[in-house]
């Protein structure tokens, strides 16, 4: 496993799920992980993860599925990391600043997700038929 998600891989694995169009480039602290993602390939599955308080939705390999419920703790440590990740660097990462409110918002639904716990896997749908609606 990798220390953090990226958009388009398996959450257990880190590998692609979905068709990588760009990567991050050379010299970039993300270099070489997935920058722009296209469609999902076959075996992507989008998975709900039934929280203490509520449900989250990650990307998983159609093969990992049952890794998912066993690695569950790590993987949402994962899920952590990246979202603390990805707000400490957000504007490196090329996400535009935020207004206060904007921040204010943000960091309620952060300090949510840290008080979250998973409690399990509820289901899993192919990302292709969850796309056409």
């Amino acid at each position: 496993m990798t220390d953090l998600h990226s958009p388009g891989c398996c959450i257990v694995t880190g590998e692609p799920v979905f068709q990588v169009i760009t990567v991050y480039p050379e010299g970039h602290p993300l270099a070489g992980r997935p920058l722009k993602i296209g469609a999902p390939l076959e075996n992507a599955l989008r998975a709900t993860l039934v929280l203490l308080n509520g449900v989250a939705t990650v990307t998983v390999a159609r093969e990992m599925l049952d890794a998912l419920s066993q690695e569950l703790p790590n993987i949402w440590r994962r899920v952590l990391r990246t979202s603390l990740y990805e707000e400490e660097n957000r504007l490196m990462l090329g996400g535009a600043p935020r207004s206060p409110e904007e921040a204010r918002k943000h960091q309620e639904g952060l300090e949510k997700l840290l008080a979250n716990i998973p409690i399990g896997v509820l289901c899993a749908v192919p990302w292709r038929d969850f796309l056409k609606g």
